[in-house]
């Protein structure tokens, strides 16, 4: 029972890594989203802010910044980050993404 209990307090504290899959310009991409389950959701939830953008950013054409793709990439970072909250399975994460909490 001690065992269990100190493997349960190990895997808590543990650093937790999973892919997200996202689509820009008929592009289809997998996104690594990494966290501590420690850190405080606001955190957490600006880091996967910073990844999703990073990473739809990334797609880009080079000089042909167009409205069609800038809305295309919203939706992108909106796809990637509403994937990553919800693949977390923490409840304060998902309700800071739904607007039932504000982030610092």
């Amino acid at each position: 029972m001690k065992l269990t209990s100190t493997l349960a307090a190990l895997v808590a504290v543990s650093t937790f890594a999973f892919p997200a899959t996202a689509a820009i310009n008929n592009e289809v991409f997998t996104v690594d989203f990494s966290f501590d389950r420690t850190a405080p959701v606001e955190v957490t939830y600006e880091n996967f802010q910073d990844i999703a953008e990073r990473a739809c950013r990334s797609r880009e054409e080079p000089f042909s910044i167009t409205l069609k793709f800038r809305s295309a990439a919203k939706r992108c970072v909106e796809d990637l980050l509403g994937k990553a909250v919800l693949q977390t399975e923490m409840p304060d994460l998902i309700a800071l993404h739904n607007g039932e909490q504000k982030a610092n």
